[in-house]
């Protein structure tokens, strides 16, 4: 069967970096984007409060024509923008009632403050555009440089504009990714999940995946404990400001802790498997298996 038969959807991720004045815009478009997610948030709980009223997506959408005219400055970025908060707002409310539905703890949506709303959304391809210098063009942000270091395949869709402690970061969603299956190569591996070591193969290799996460923990542990000092001497603005310095610790300890089920396994896996026809025109190296650790 042909590889094009199989089609899905992908989420390719690159990061930024915006100047400093491309920054403040993106800054301020979080600040305004949060502030239209509490006031959509306020709008359908008023709305069931005191009128016994459901608001949805649709109808907040509506409203948005009317906010140009009151708050231009929220619409800096096009309505697109705007669209994709309004929608984080109904997609909170349908896991709510789908918790409720199931049994579960419902966990009903709440205001977000400003470190719990970090990202900007673009429901669909208006607002942005990839140039074709491998730039990334934002409305009312301009053309920001980004580290391309993958081609996309298949239609970008929608887009994620994220800051993770001082970087920035990009997802572009694509649709219609054609899959490509690996050739069968005939070879086998066993695995086999323990207690002591994550993963142990037939060919008598011992996986420890958590060394580098566990290393990382205790570095943070050690400045989070040092901002907890310096916190109770200073005040609460100058503790804040302070606080971004565990973000760069924070966000390496993130970055070493993959799903260890799935990064393990596929390291495991994939010398088993041949090399792609355009890995092999790229030149690409694939990664080598786990080095054996001694127990």
């Amino acid at each position: 069967m042909s590889s094009n038969a199989f089609r899905r959807c992908r989420t390719y991720k690159y990061r930024l970096y915006p100047t400093k004045r491309q920054e403040d815009d993106l800054v301020c478009q979080l600040s305004y984007q949060r502030e239209l997610y509490n006031a959509a948030l306020e709008e359908r709980i008023g709305a069931w409060k005191w009128e016994q009223r459901s608001v949805n997506y649709f109808n907040q959408c509506k409203t948005l024509s009317s906010l140009k005219e009151v708050r231009p400055e929220v619409l800096g970025s096009g309505i697109t923008l705007c669209r994709g908060t309004l929608k984080r707002v109904d997609r909170a409310y349908a896991a709510f009632f789908r918790r409720v539905r199931s049994g579960e703890t419902p966990g009903f949506p709440r205001f977000k403050g400003v470190p719990r709303f970090d990202s900007l959304e673009w429901v669909d391809k208006s607002g942005w555009k990839l140039t074709d210098e491998h730039r990334l063009r934002l409305l009312g942000v301009g053309v920001v440089k980004m580290n391309y270091h993958r081609p996309l395949a298949g239609t970008p869709r929608a887009l994620t504009v994220k800051r993770e402690g001082r970087k920035w970061w990009v997802s572009v969603r694509c649709v219609e990714v054609p899959a490509e299956p690996l050739e069968r190569t005939g070879r086998e591996v066993g695995l086999d999940l323990g207690i002591v070591n994550l993963l142990a193969t037939s060919e008598g290799e011992l996986v420890d995946a958590d060394r580098f996460a566990r290393l990382s923990c205790d570095h943070l542990a050690v400045a989070q404990r040092s901002l907890d000092r310096e916190t109770r001497v200073e005040s609460s603005s100058a503790a804040g400001a302070r606080g971004c310095s565990t973000a760069p610790q924070g966000s390496q300890s993130a970055s070493e802790r993959p799903p260890p089920t799935q990064s393990t396994t596929g390291q495991s896996v994939r010398p088993h498997c041949d090399r792609r026809p355009q890995d092999q025109e790229h030149g690409a190296v694939p990664q080598a298996a786990p080095r054996s650790i001694k127990s």
